[in-house]
């Protein structure tokens, strides 16, 4: 499990109790809870061991939590994480890797957190943790036995710390059971509270992801939710998602997601300000990310995934809509999406006049082309709708998004909406290993007969759309000129020019529309899943 922080593991910290235990108040172990009652930041505190009752051979967990007079708590009750072996020499790593696991459930039941505090004793051996976004690092180990003192220091720090200290985000309020955000209004408009609904849409599952967490928000009164408010953490120098969606706005671009608020909350520096982090441990070869930081935008509209959709017939119509405004971000807009995936397209709640049936969500790989690449040579996009040509290094182009779609389509024909993959699929194949071997599966499955193999995978749902795979499987990969497989984009023959551009995406764009136009008539759209 610690692979995931592989070179984000910082340990003898320097700065690291002054920082967060220098001026704590330290008094006799029977008189702490009541000395520090006055402190509490928002309702008293309590540990909690787990499991519960007496410990049998004192390798047990303990907890921070906030007192309840209910005796039940769960992952979002937890303030910090504890760990105590009996012996000092007890298998360190295996100890440190428990805590972590500790951290990643409450990063998953408290995804707004910012950092986490964390205390790790093997025999008298004590150690203290913080994990944030970035990894986890730790003080210098000390012996309790000799500092008893500095020790008591520590559980009187903990229980007095404040919200922010705590490492919640103090950005997100509380309105009786409700939270919410507060968030700059448009054209100058008054600041407004944004409540969040209770569970997020998504969030990570690990400590360290660049992952968003996205919850529906709406403005106080309002009937329905409004708002996807999506709180993601970036390195510092690239392009943001929010600059991206600025131009879509002023290009008037059609069919993809628009950005109502943005602002910048914090970033990993300030988080450990003071603090003197030396090299990390680091066990494989891996690239550290630059400073990051945290953004939070709200966008509109409000839509579900693409593949949780009612009728086969809104998903057909929501690829037709997503590849007509991917060719208006990228002729309009002058930019290039690069990610196209079955998450990065929604089905809207609710549609106007006009409006488009799927939209494109999720600019942060997205390019500029008058820019061009922000590291040149880099794979960016989601492996299993990712081109061929794409996979084996090739610069990335409008094409290769184009044929995203097909693997977005066959993808969830397959697997029948929002299920997972049938375990005997080709599919899995499309995900393993490295980007050449995911290149050299599609390449195979792309062939006439194991094509045709791979489309008696569609589940039942999806039977009878055979022939629009097929179609894009020919427009995109068997031009007429052509008798073998293309993979490339055409720059070599000249074929690259706007007529050419023009002709793909409508090619591709009417694929779709006739399959949604004959499933209505025959009412086949009403397959629901």
């Amino acid at each position: 499990m610690l692979a995931e922080v592989d070179g984000r593991i910082h340990g003898g910290v320097r700065g690291f109790w002054d920082k967060y235990f220098h001026d704590r108040p330290c008094a006799p172990c029977g008189t702490i809870l009541v000395a520090l009652q006055a402190h509490f930041p928002s309702g008293p505190t309590v540990f909690r061991p787990h499991p519960p009752g007496p410990p049998q051979d004192l390798d047990l967990d303990l907890f921070l939590v906030t007192a309840r007079q209910n005796t039940k708590y769960a992952w979002a009750h937890v303030q910090a994480v504890g760990h105590f072996q009996e012996h000092a020499g007890a298998d360190h790593l295996g100890a440190l890797t428990r805590l972590y696991r500790h951290a990643r459930h409450v990063f998953a039941a408290q995804p707004t957190r910012l950092f986490l505090h964390g205390l790790l004793v093997r025999g008298s051996l004590v150690e203290l943790w913080v994990f944030d976004r970035a990894g986890l690092y730790s003080c210098e180990p000390f012996d309790a036995r000799h500092d008893l003192g500095r020790f008591i220091s520590v559980g009187a720090g903990y229980l007095s710390m404040s919200d922010a200290e705590l490492g919640f985000n103090t950005h997100v309020g509380t309105d009786g059971q409700d939270s919410y955000m507060l968030v700059g209004g448009r054209d100058g408009a008054e600041p407004c509270r944004l409540y969040l609904e209770r569970e997020p849409m998504a969030f990570p599952r690990r400590v360290v992801s660049q992952a968003p967490v996205c919850y529906r928000a709406k403005r106080r009164g309002s009937p329905a939710w409004e708002f996807v408010l999506k709180l993601c953490w970036r390195p510092a120098g690239l392009r943001a998602e929010q600059d991206m969606l600025r131009l879509v706005e002023q290009r008037n671009v059609w069919g993809v997601v628009r950005l109502f608020h943005h602002q910048q909350l914090d970033f990993i520096a300030h988080l450990r300000q003071d603090l003197r982090l030396g090299a990390p441990h680091v066990h494989d070869a891996v690239q550290l990310q630059p400073d990051a930081r945290l953004h939070c935008l709200v966008m509109s509209p409000l839509g579900r995934a693409l593949d949780k959709f009612d009728h086969v017939v809104d998903c057909i119509r929501a690829c037709r809509d997503a590849v007509r405004a991917h060719r208006s971000l990228y002729l309009h807009g002058g930019i290039l999406h690069q990610d196209v995936s079955k998450d990065n397209i929604i089905i809207p709640e609710t549609r106007g006049e006009g409006d488009a049936c799927g939209v494109l969500i999720d600019l942060d790989s997205a390019m500029e082309l008058a820019h061009g690449p922000q590291k040149p040579g880099e794979l960016i996009g989601t492996k299993p709708f990712m081109a061929i040509d794409l996979l084996r290094g090739s610069p990335h182009t409008y094409r290769h998004d184009l044929e995203s779609f097909l693997y977005v389509f066959l993808w969830i024909a397959i697997c029948g909406g929002h299920k997972r993959l049938p375990p005997q699929s080709r599919l899995h194949r499309w995900q393993a290993g490295t980007f050449e071997d995911a290149a050299r599966s599609k390449a195979e499955h792309m062939a006439e007969d194991e094509f045709r193999a791979m489309l008696c995978e569609l589940s039942p749902a999806f039977r009878g759309l055979e022939g629009l795979a097929w179609d894009l499987r020919r427009i995109l990969f068997l031009p007429a000129s052509q008798a073998s497989l293309r993979t490339g984009t055409g720059f070599e023959s000249g074929e690259s020019g706007e007529s050419e551009v023009e002709r793909l995406y409508a090619d591709v764009a009417d694929a779709f529309d006739r399959s949604a136009s004959r499933l209505a008539q025959v009412g086949a759209g009403a397959g629901a899943i």
